[in-house]
């Protein structure tokens, strides 16, 4: 499963595709240990136009900017079903791997809206061309199939 961001414009990850991977659980969220984090280094630098003083911490890279406020820590999450073989989508994070997710979600929900604020919410299948919305960031999901050819023994 493939995940393209192709909205809002002009943060640092639009255009950019991230792989889902079906062995593994995929956090969404603005905290910079999810597997799809919406923080960015602070790189560019900040001057006071009065003093001229530059901003200390400037183009360090342990200074973390959240792409979009509305997001939370642990916004979401994405996990292979094996029962109905089907990648799915929750609002909110699972404490530590479990399923449903911790009574602790998102604050603001997740597009479609999976359930109401602060209240846990069931998965929700993910198929080719779904959009998903994560505060403003919007992504289109890609389900790629791979293809294994092998000769065949009579």
């Amino acid at each position: 499963l493939l995940l393209k961001c192709f909205a809002p414009e002009g943060t640092p990850i639009q255009n950019v595709v991230f792989p889902v991977y079906s062995s593994s659980q995929t956090t969404l969220g603005r905290k910079k240990n999810n597997t799809i984090s919406f923080s960015c280094n602070a790189t560019h630098t900040h001057s006071t136009a009065a003093q001229g003083v530059s901003d200390a911490r400037a183009g360090d890279d342990n200074v973390l900017v959240g792409i979009d406020s509305s997001i939370s820590g642990m916004h979401a999450t994405i996990s292979h079903n094996c029962h109905s073989d089907c990648m799915e989508l929750a609002d909110g994070v699972a404490a530590g791997g479990s399923s449903p997710p911790a009574p602790k979600g998102s604050t603001n929900g997740t597009w479609v809206r999976l359930s109401p604020m602060h209240v846990p919410s069931d998965y929700f299948t993910l198929c080719d061309k779904s959009e998903i919305l994560i505060g403003t960031v919007r992504f289109q999901v890609s389900v790629e199939e791979i293809v294994v050819e092998r000769d065949v023994i009579n």
